[in-house]
């Protein structure tokens, strides 16, 4: 299993692919968070907070991605004893942990709200604590504390199993409880629609690359470098996957100057027509929000 790894990534490819893609979802991040705060100026402030949250420690995150790569690609080749970059990387299984269970949690109480009832967001919330308390761990014995491979071992797969059991949860959960809900208004119904292939479009992504990342780590044993890729990528996939689903209310239309604006009203304005994108309001009960363009 170690030829695989090898033949398919050597520990300085991983470390320039991590950088590569961290870097890349980092700027859409950016963007998709900006994107929130000029589209929805009054917002929930409990929404605000976890964005504002889940940015910084990738603002952390992509500090101490770009901090290793520099060490170990730059000036550990004119230094062989410039080792600095180790003290710092317990910290990025600590930051993927942390966001992938704001991330779950904040999709078990959309099911929650949705299902009326159900126990799955308690199954949901039940893995998201398991896998924070296995990368706290992992980020425990990355720092050197705790020396034991079998230890490391079990926590590693506690946390990718339950990674990958709760992203399967979700995506599976929305979209049957989304499609199930009936109502004779036409609008609503095609509400409905659009979130399911919002949801779909969004949480596939992040299902598929976890479980497929989970695969390739028990082919390694997950030790080396999948790791590496795994721990400085998948919390801001995560990242960006709920901000898709928070920014989908937005509309955006063209304004008399003929400059572009974001906007989210609740009503279309008479003067404008409803095109494409609507969404539920998980907060409450269904609303649409249109996405407009002037005529």
């Amino acid at each position: 299993m170690a030829a695989l790894e090898n033949s398919l990534l050597s520990p300085q490819q991983a470390l320039l692919v991590s950088g590569i893609f961290n870097s890349f979802l980092f700027s859409v991040l950016t963007v998709q968070v900006y994107t929130h705060y000029l589209a929805f100026p009054k917002g929930s402030i409990i929404l605000k907070v976890v964005i504002t949250v889940i940015y910084f420690l990738q603002i952390l995150e992509a500090v101490i991605v770009y901090f290793r790569n520099h060490v170990e690609l730059v000036l550990a080749r004119a230094d062989p004893s410039a080792n600095q970059a180790s003290k710092l990387t317990w910290i990025e299984p600590l930051i993927t942990a942390i966001v992938m269970s704001i991330v779950q949690i904040y999709y078990a109480n959309c099911i929650r709200l949705v299902s009326k009832g159900s126990k799955l967001p308690l199954l949901i919330l039940c893995c998201s604590i398991l896998q924070l308390q296995a990368g706290i761990t992992i980020s425990v014995i990355v720092y050197g504390y705790i020396k034991s491979p079998s230890i490391d071992r079990l926590q590693s797969a506690i946390w990718h199993t339950t990674n990958a059991v709760c992203d399967v949860t979700i995506v599976v959960c929305m979209t049957y409880y989304l499609l199930r809900y009936f109502s004779h208004i036409r609008r609503t119904q095609r509400i409905v629609k659009r979130v399911v292939r919002l949801l779909i479009e969004t949480g596939m992504v992040i299902t598929i690359v976890t479980v497929a990342c989970t695969f390739l780590l028990f082919l390694t044993f997950n030790h080396g470098n999948f790791s590496v890729v795994y721990t400085s990528v998948i919390s801001t996939l995560y990242g960006n996957s709920l901000l898709a689903l928070v920014n989908g209310r937005a509309v955006f239309r063209a304004t008399p100057e003929t400059s572009l604006a974001w906007q989210a009203p609740s009503q279309p304005p008479e003067t404008q027509r409803d095109v494409d994108l609507e969404l539920v309001n998980l907060e409450g009960n269904l609303t649409g929000f249109g996405e407009t363009k002037s005529v």
